[in-house]
């Protein structure tokens, strides 16, 4: 009986170790979705450049920009939500916005555009921000 307990043993043991590896793996991907994991996409699967925030001056309106360049650096195909913010000199929260890259290919970058439907006083708060990426998101 001793060689059929240890053998019941062997076998619980290698479902819990199987479970708790699927419960720690979807909670690694949850993490990926929800931004929890922002370093580590950053750091493994992302490169996220931001430009300079520009005001292109029209003849009636003008336009807004905030370049933004979303690279895949992992060997899956990915997609990715990055979320901006802009803070003034005293690090305030002026606005926020995000942008989404979808089915980005290995290696493959997009070039995107945030902070382009705001009004002309915010544009102006906006031209002398730091932007910096709060969150960013991968599935």
């Amino acid at each position: 009986n001793r060689g059929r307990f240890e053998s019941c043993h062997t076998n619980v043991k290698a479902i819990s170790d199987a479970v708790n590896d699927a419960t720690s793996e979807f909670s690694y991907n949850m993490d990926n979705i929800t931004g929890e994991n922002t370093g580590d996409i950053l750091k493994n699967d992302a490169d996220v450049v931001v430009g300079a925030f520009q005001i292109i001056k029209g003849d009636f309106i003008d336009e807004y920009k905030l370049p933004v360049k979303v690279k895949n650096k992992s060997n899956e195909r990915k997609s990715f939500s990055v979320k901006i913010e802009a803070v003034d000199a005293s690090g305030a929260r002026i606005d926020d916005d995000t942008v989404y890259v979808n089915d980005l290919n290995a290696g493959q970058e997009q070039n995107l555009e945030a902070f382009v439907l705001v009004t002309s006083d915010m544009a102006g708060k906006l031209k002398n921000a730091q932007f910096k990426i709060v969150e960013i998101s991968m599935y």
